[in-house]
């Protein structure tokens, strides 16, 4: 197990390939989504991470793309939202999630990564 310091001293594992949440039928069955971290620099309720877990509850967290749409999020706590697994890796880790909110609007969100790897905190 890898680890790496950042971000006011947060401690980050390496998400090593064989510990990734993988999609074969690349459409997200049995994946569990949370919504984390709400807001960010905006003054709005856009979750700044999701945490994604596969069939075999292994986890990653993915947050936004830069310069996109902004869903929201008022309650908080993910009502109404859809997700949709995207653009898998050839060990068939989703390299996108897209996220819509109750009102349509949708956000693709990518895998954390520090360094050039995928980490979780």
């Amino acid at each position: 197990m890898t680890t790496i310091r950042s971000w006011e001293d947060q401690e980050f594992t390496v998400l090593e390939p064989d510990a990734r949440p993988l999609d074969p039928g690349k459409k997200g069955k049995d994946w569990r989504f949370t919504v984390l971290e709400h807001g960010g620099a905006e003054p709005d309720t856009m979750p700044q991470a999701i945490e994604a877990f596969d069939a075999k509850k292994r986890r990653a967290v993915y947050v936004p793309q830069a310069d996109q749409p902004r869903p929201q999020d008022p309650g908080m706590e993910g009502d109404g939202w859809t997700f949709k697994t995207a653009k898998h890796d050839a060990d068939g880790m989703p390299q996108e999630i897209i996220a819509t909110d109750a009102d349509g609007v949708s956000g693709a969100y990518v895998p954390l990564e520090l360094e050039g790897r995928i980490v979780v905190p």
